[in-house]
């Protein structure tokens, strides 16, 4: 029979904990690990989606991309940040020799800005394909403005 025993900090709080069948383990993971959502757009003509938008004064941080168009003449895929008046972009996709499949997981904690939103934009007539993005929320309190975060990158 488990014992009611937890592990906490010096400042009393509780470590996380997970319940299984028989038995209680400690939890050591990473917060996009555990904490981290996705959303997707799929677009079939040029324009630009909005994909990830935080609540005010908030900041995303990237965990996941898989990024996947068809090819293209004059088409490519950009992925950004914006927040209506500082833009900084992610990656741009170019379908003109052949068509994009990349997934990968970023591991610096790529964060933006305080109220920066992911917009996904497609150029090129007929392009054709989605892009998904795994991410969470900073909170207010940890977020920065633009040109405080800017600054941090040298």
């Amino acid at each position: 029979m488990p014992l009611g025993t937890w592990l906490r900090t010096a400042a009393g709080k509780r470590l996380h904990i997970e319940e299984f069948a028989q038995s209680q383990h400690l939890v050591i993971e990473q917060h996009a690990r555990t904490h981290s959502f996705f959303k997707s757009v799929t677009f079939t003509d040029a324009g630009t989606s909005t994909l990830i938008t935080p609540d005010s004064a908030h900041a995303i941080v990237l965990t996941d991309f898989i990024i996947s168009a068809e090819k293209v003449a004059a088409g490519k895929v950009t992925v950004r940040f914006t927040d209506g008046s500082n833009t900084e972009d992610i990656m741009t996709a170019h379908t003109v020799d052949g068509p994009v499949n990349l997934a990968f997981s970023p591991q610096g904690r790529w964060k933006g800005w305080r109220d920066a939103r992911i917009d996904v934009i497609a150029v090129g007539s007929n392009i054709d394909g989605t892009v998904s993005i795994g991410y969470y929320f900073l909170t207010a309190a940890e977020s920065i403005k633009y040109d405080d975060w800017n600054q941090l990158r040298g």
